[in-house]
């Protein structure tokens, strides 16, 4: 069975980095991942759950068939690795992500003029509409207008955050969200 080809050109549009591969672990093809930022953990789990396109620098499309924490470090199984030798030729590899993907990601990422204008529930009730996406392509937020009487910042991948095409719903957040400072 021949190896797969390398992938030499960039990631595709819309994918941005997510984390840095280190060291390979055991003989199954297992590597190290350095997250770029804290958020980097929820996108690479949604990853897995969703069985999202990834892409790694060195082998092109790949997909996570595990991830999981490892000690203080987080392992990863790509569906293209499966021996220490391959894993190896990709230490200090970058993994990109398609960090907006919707829930069944590919063609339907969100995007920002798809956002803004949804009104943001807690219940039955409107707290205030998405008036901008800002903050990092990691770890996006949303501006939301009417909140207090002012505006606050929404965290998009935030496990309490479910969008849908009509609204943004607020599912059991954390006390004092929505608290003046």
């Amino acid at each position: 069975m021949a190896e797969p080809s390398r992938s030499d050109a960039g990631p595709p549009a819309g994918f941005l980095p997510v984390a840095t591969l280190g060291r390979a672990h055991g003989l199954e093809g297992a590597l190290r991942v350095h997250p770029k930022t804290d958020s980097a953990i929820d996108v690479l789990l949604h990853a897995v759950e969703e069985h999202a396109s990834l892409w790694l620098e060195g082998l092109g499309e790949v997909r996570l068939e595990r991830f999981a924490p490892h000690g203080r470090f987080w392992l990863a199984w790509f569906d293209r690795v499966h021996r220490r030798e391959r894993a190896d030729a990709l230490v200090h590899a970058t993994l990109y992500a398609a960090v907006l993907d919707t829930p069944g990601g590919g063609e339907d990422a969100w995007r920002e003029e798809d956002l803004v204008g949804l009104p943001v529930l807690q219940g039955d009730e409107t707290l205030g509409e998405v008036i901008a996406v800002e903050g990092s392509p990691l770890h996006p937020l949303l501006r939301v207008r009417g909140v207090k009487g002012g505006s606050a910042f929404l965290p998009f991948l935030a496990p309490y955050v479910e969008v849908t095409l009509e609204s943004v719903r607020l599912i059991d957040p954390p006390e004092g969200l929505w608290d003046a400072p």
